[in-house]
């Protein structure tokens, strides 16, 4: 039986209603690495316990979308927060919770890997252009998704090095938040030049599962299938449930 990974999704307005949304290249990604997607909706948190109650998930991804709320981590917003969604928020913060008790892997993907940090007792710059000295580009607005943007330093100790086997890759950009404070039990395992978090993992990785990738690796196994290393690993641990 192939495990079964369930992907958070986004609420997206449309003219002809509200729509829970997501990119297929999370889908795309865990049906290349031997695993079945299963797309997981915005929904209270009784039956999100029920769904975990029923223990058919092996996985779950956290997946990208809107800023994590500044107030679950003790901030008032500034001026560079475009959006939040505390449905969703509230939702995947109890779904991580649950996930991580049951010793469910778990992979967070950009704003995944925010809101992971967050749970953990971490904080997040708001804005990386105005907060982190030195910035350098991480959000570009006119470039495809499969597009190789920027270095990332990669720690020999840790998972990524083991995947990619070397200390710097390319890696696509799409946030302008990132890790400020990194959160309890978790070590961080690469960074861009100018210091930002780009990578972490559990500190207790043979014990648990927990993966947190600040860029977005599921647009870039067609092009750069090294990529694909990412979601295998995850999905393999998932096998083990």
């Amino acid at each position: 039986m192939k495990p079964i990974i369930g992907i958070t999704t986004f609420r997206e307005k449309r003219e002809k209603g509200e729509y829970n949304a997501i990119n297929f290249g999370y889908a795309e990604a865990i049906i290349a690495a031997g695993g079945i997607p299963l797309f997981i909706p915005i929904m209270s948190e009784e039956l999100t316990m029920e769904m975990l109650e029923s223990d058919v998930l092996d996985g779950v991804i956290f997946s990208g979308g809107e800023d994590v709320a500044p107030r679950y981590y003790g901030e008032d917003p500034i001026l560079q927060i475009a959006g939040t969604d505390t449905k969703r928020d509230e939702m995947e913060f109890k779904l991580l919770e649950e996930a991580c008790r049951r010793n469910i892997p778990v992979l967070g993907i950009c704003r995944g890997h925010q809101l992971i940090n967050v749970a953990f007792d971490g904080t997040l710059y708001q804005d990386i252009d105005t907060q982190v000295q030195s910035a350098m580009g991480h959000h570009p607005k006119a470039i495809n998704r499969d597009e190789l943007f920027h270095s990332v330093s990669i720690k020999k100790d840790s998972l990524i090095h083991d995947i990619f086997e070397t200390e710097k890759i390319y890696v696509n950009s799409f946030h302008h938040q990132g890790v400020k404070k990194l959160g309890k039990g978790l070590k961080a395992t690469a960074f861009s030049c100018e210091g930002v978090v780009e990578a972490f993992e559990a500190i207790d990785m043979k014990d648990r599962f927990i993966l947190g990738i600040q860029w977005h690796p599921e647009n870039l196994i067609n092009r750069y299938p090294e990529f694909l290393g990412i979601f295998k690993a995850f999905v393999d641990r998932a096998k083990e449930r």
